[in-house]
């Protein structure tokens, strides 16, 4: 399923590419508020992190630009639950997940200083650590649970207040369930909120 997906984007951005004028690049960083959803809605609470990175943007006319993008994200989420035995008290947990992202954005500019940004977005993970805090006792450990690669979307906008900056708001969630299981599905939910500025 993945190998099908990969290869359509690897077409897609070549003829983008093809296409494009000559590109201006790009620094951005900015708020993560990530969690884990499942089939019927979130499983968790959401954690708050970052994400920064690189991106080019290659315009194909006036109104299009074809935007690929490398970001570190992290992500993750955060858990509370009662363990009632031997004696009752909270089970806090947070999971953090880092990931090489590479969303591939198509800009549609509908007013001046304003575009609705839409592509996928591949992500290979970095690293999975699991915290937790019970009972006045506190831990940690690497964990590999979650799928290296994950494939995902995103939608939002982004306005350009100025010549070199850029305000960008997006929603990313992952479009095949992040674990091998026949009985368990998630996803990686995530809202980002970035602020970037043009070299």
């Amino acid at each position: 399923m993945k190998k099908p997906i990969l290869t359509c984007l690897l077409l897609f951005g070549i003829i983008c590419f093809a296409h494009a004028q000559r590109p201006i690049f790009a620094a951005k960083g900015g708020v993560n508020f990530a969690d884990m959803a499942g089939p019927n809605g979130d499983l968790s609470d959401m954690r708050t992190s970052f994400h920064a990175g690189l991106l080019a943007s290659f315009m194909l006319s006036e109104k299009f630009s074809f935007q690929p993008e490398l970001l570190y994200s992290s992500q993750g989420y955060s858990e509370v639950f009662l363990i009632e035995e031997p004696i009752a008290t909270d089970f806090n947990a947070d999971i953090k997940l880092s990931y090489l992202t590479l969303p591939v954005m198509f800009k549609f500019y509908i007013l001046d200083g304003l575009s609705i940004d839409a592509g996928p977005q591949l992500g290979y993970k970095l690293d999975e650590n699991v915290k937790y805090d019970a009972a006045n006792i506190s831990d940690s450990f690497d964990s590999d649970e979650y799928n290296d690669l994950t494939v995902g979307a995103n939608i939002g906008f982004t306005v350009y207040p100025g010549e070199k900056f850029f305000l960008t708001a997006r929603y990313n969630r992952d479009l095949l369930s992040n674990v091998d299981s026949n009985y368990d599905e998630q996803y990686n939910s995530v809202i980002q909120l970035s602020a970037g500025f043009y070299f």
